[in-house]
């Protein structure tokens, strides 16, 4: 995370997409909308297999 978004270089991403499912994966991309923010930017901070939640098994 760029620190002039969040100083600590830290922030809870919960906007993700679903790029598609072969078997039981299902990598997704995690990003934040920061278009109305002080960057002006669509910041992209992980690309992989679904994280892990209070519902993941």
């Amino acid at each position: 995370m760029p620190e002039d978004v969040d100083p600590s270089g830290r922030k809870e991403m919960q906007a993700h997409l679903k790029l598609g499912s072969k078997g039981s994966t299902s990598p997704r991309i995690y990003f934040l909308d920061d278009t109305q923010g002080i960057t002006g930017r669509v910041i992209v901070v992980y690309i992989g297999p679904h994280l892990t939640n209070t519902k993941t098994n």
